[in-house]
């Protein structure tokens, strides 16, 4: 990364804020990747968030503009099964995804118990080592097809950037919704098993 972003800073050792502003490419220069720090913060004041509050547009003002770069998030077509061998993958080698559902870093842990659990079983004799990988890649197939489209959907506005009326419209919609189900148990306590289920990328289905 510091090859690719000469001046990149980041220091894991003591406290930093961290954001990220996420756009469709069509609201964006075409040349947005090639842009530096000045410039990045200069389209995400004017043309993002330029009618953020004011506290959160210090932030973006107050930012470091050498640790500030650009990238383009992709994610991972669906892939068809493939023969098992004694090499395998997990995690974004096998589900690159977007972080639309904040369900990527969970899903690779995933895959990683899932291939110990198989991985004990050859161990312990019940099984061969080809075989267990097979079952373990088709497993994982399954669950981060679910996790990798639920991502993408969570990334995707419809079009909302180029729409201010019916962006504001969805906004006001998306306030209404969430204060009432902050003021109603049942729907909060469904809403939190909902997204522990994406973050878990506990759904198999394909």
């Amino acid at each position: 990364m510091i090859k690719q972003w000469p001046g990149l800073l980041f220091d894991n050792t003591s406290d930093y804020f961290s954001l990220g502003v996420a756009a469709s490419h069509r609201v964006l220069p075409p040349d947005i990747l090639a842009m530096e720090g000045e410039q990045l913060n200069d389209v995400v004041l004017k043309t993002l968030i330029h009618d953020w509050h004011p506290h959160l547009r210090a932030i973006v003002r107050g930012s470091d503009p050498t640790a500030t770069f650009a990238l383009s998030i992709r994610t991972t077509d669906p892939v068809r099964p493939w023969q098992p061998s004694r090499i395998t993958i997990l995690g974004d080698a096998a589900h690159t995804m977007t972080p639309g559902r904040g369900a990527g870093a969970n899903t690779a842990l995933r895959d990683a118990q899932l291939l110990c659990d198989k991985l004990v079983a050859v161990r312990d004799g019940d099984t061969e080592l080809v075989e267990a990988i097979g079952t373990y890649e088709e497993t994982m197939r399954r669950y981060s097809a679910v996790a990798v489209r639920e991502s993408l959907q969570g990334m995707n506005d419809n079009g909302l950037d180029l729409k201010p009326l019916r962006r504001a419209m969805v906004s006001a919609g998306m306030r209404t919704a969430m204060r009432t189900v902050d003021r109603v148990p049942a729907l909060k306590r469904r809403m939190a098993r909902n997204l522990q289920r994406t973050l878990d990328s506990q759904a198999e289905k394909s």
